[in-house]
């Protein structure tokens, strides 16, 4: 069995031995090569990006077409909604709970 403190060595110790080979490779392969490869990183990052903010504008649209009264009483049925799973909850804790 091997001790936690030898795992936590073995551990640090591939850690630090993969940061020493990447940081080889990426003085062997150059700079315009390390950029193109970060570039494509942050290019899938930049996509994802894009698509939330689509979808937040399409977000805000839709609040806008649905209109005030709508919104409201959606408000007002979450808030029903909220209180009557509080009350409900209250109730089956004392009801669990009570002295027979």
């Amino acid at each position: 069995m091997v001790s936690p403190l030898l795992a936590d060595l073995l551990v640090l110790l591939a850690v630090f031995g993969g940061l020493c080979f990447a940081g080889w490779e990426v003085s062997q392969i150059g700079s315009a090569v390390a950029a193109q490869k970060l570039g494509g990183i942050f290019s899938a990052a930049s996509a994802i990006w894009n698509a939330l903010n689509a979808l937040a504008g399409a977000m805000v649209l839709v609040v806008h077409k649905l209109g005030t009264g709508f919104l409201i009483g959606c408000g007002v049925a979450i808030a029903f909604a909220y209180a009557m799973f509080v009350l409900l909850g209250a109730a089956y804790f004392r009801l669990a709970f009570a002295r027979r």
